[in-house]
């Protein structure tokens, strides 16, 4: 059984799974493996105000986290790449760690509301040209606002019809 849609931290936003949660719950439920991404990577929380500057945490930051996290539980943990598209940029050195790490990082995961961006905006497009280069799944989270609306996916899947999308929740 595997689970791809976890998240590890959020404690910004009122969200806490630890990794020792995430463990437990996989062994209460039977779950073999999980593909997990770390919620400290929101940049707004629910109320869609921007989180305070001490309460961000870099994207590079949550990577490593989620990077550390697989590597301590091979063949159990796998990640899930959660950008930051609002207020940082796809660098170099996060694309070499994704480069670097492509054997645990499995998925580019997005939050268009904690992010405050829509999908389709021109933001996206350097993650979702890195998840093409590196064939990684784009996990969505969708919903019934315009940000993350599943129309916004379906804009960028006809832009983008090499890669592969998850839309979680449907909207």
């Amino acid at each position: 059984m595997i689970d791809t849609h976890v998240h590890i931290g959020g404690e910004a936003d009122g969200f806490t799974m630890n990794e020792e949660m995430v463990l437990y719950s996989m062994e209460k439920y039977n779950i073999d493996i999980s593909i997990v991404s770390n919620g400290d990577s929101v940049e707004y929380g629910q109320d869609r105000k921007i989180l305070p500057k001490e309460k961000q945490i870099s994207q590079k930051q949550t990577l490593e986290r989620i990077i550390t996290f697989c590597r301590s539980n091979p063949g159990r943990i796998y990640g899930g790449f959660w950008c930051k598209p609002h207020h940082e940029i796809l660098t170099e050195e996060i694309e070499k760690m994704i480069a670097d790490n492509r054997d645990v990082i499995v998925a580019l995961k997005v939050h268009p509301c904690l992010s405050n961006l829509s999908f389709s905006d021109e933001k996206m497009h350097p993650y979702l040209q890195l998840a093409e280069k590196y064939n990684l799944p784009v996990i969505v989270h969708t919903a019934e606002t315009e940000v993350d609306s599943p129309m916004r996916v379906y804009e960028m899947a006809c832009h983008y019809p090499n890669l592969k999308f998850v839309m979680a929740h449907m909207g």
